[in-house]
């Protein structure tokens, strides 16, 4: 599961720019969330904050992606990948983003 919340301050530093140290790699991988966001519409999420919701996606792709131990469970439907929102004003979250294959199950009554 990738759970990504409200008011995130990396997404804020990202949006402003901020260079600092270690922390310059962590915010590039950010800045395309925030490009993604902006072709988004406001109410396409339950919660009003699009760049936390793109940055999710981002995270699960580049899970699937990077890993390829990951990504041949994954097609197997051995493993799934969940991606969520967290709310910190109301503590709700929202799993928005459902990428679990199922196996197909295998008949267990097929004789009966």
């Amino acid at each position: 599961m990738v759970l990504g919340h409200t008011e995130c301050g990396a997404i804020k530093s990202a949006k402003e720019g901020v260079k600092d140290g270690h922390i310059t790699a962590l915010l590039d991988r950010i800045r395309p969330s925030i490009a993604k966001a902006m072709l988004k519409d406001e109410d396409d999420h339950i919660f009003n904050d699009n760049a936390a919701y793109a940055n999710v996606e981002n995270s699960l792709e580049e899970i699937l992606t990077r890993s390829e131990i990951v990504n041949e469970l994954f097609k197997k439907g051995e493993i799934g990948i969940i991606g969520g929102v967290y709310n910190i004003e109301t503590g709700q979250v929202d799993f928005f983003k459902n990428l679990t294959k199922r196996k197909k199950e295998i008949k267990l009554f097929a004789n009966s």
